[in-house]
């Protein structure tokens, strides 16, 4: 079965010995296995969709739609900053039914400076958030982490992890 990709059915073992064990370890590689395919796959699709289009919103939709198959979060959000303009205007997508919904945001220059200073992207885990979050928090959501969008050098926006408690790797 793993050979045909099938994670999702079990090895049953009825016995309470070292086949039991053997069962558990082997459904708990078999569902390893299965993530990262998942992991994979999502990866390989995004890359397609944004190696294939400059069509910005079809790219937001792949990123939006398929991260929390990649990562350990609740919602997701990508942010692009509005490239006419220079005074920190900024669309943030959330993913939505119908595909990612559009929400006007704006940057103070604290905040433009922090997204291009920390190009390894960081964390907020308290209280106090900046206003261009407030779209994506819930009454859940305790930890924030944000991945600046940089190319060539220039800050482009920021894709956005959320959860309880935890936010990175599936």
């Amino acid at each position: 079965r793993l050979a045909n990709q099938q994670f999702n059915e079990p090895v049953k073992v009825s016995s309470s010995d070292e086949f039991s064990d053997l069962a558990d370890s082997f459904n708990t590689m078999a569902d390893r296995i299965a993530r990262q395919f998942r992991s994979l796959t999502t990866a390989a699709e995004t890359d397609r969709a944004v190696l294939s289009s400059v069509d910005t919103l079809r790219i937001v939709e792949a990123v939006v739609g398929r991260m929390r198959d990649l990562c350990q979060c609740d919602r997701v959000g990508m942010m692009l900053l509005d490239e006419q303009r220079e005074d920190g205007t900024a669309t943030l997508y959330l993913a939505g039914v119908d595909g990612p919904r559009a929400h006007g945001v704006s940057l103070t220059a604290g905040d433009v400076v922090r997204l291009q200073a920390e190009t390894e992207g960081f964390l907020f885990d308290q209280p106090e958030r900046p206003s261009y979050l407030t779209a994506l928090l819930d009454a859940r959501t305790d930890v924030v982490r944000v991945f600046p969008l940089i190319y060539q050098g220039a800050l482009h926006g920021a894709l956005l992890l959320a959860g309880a408690e935890s936010v990175g790797r599936g």
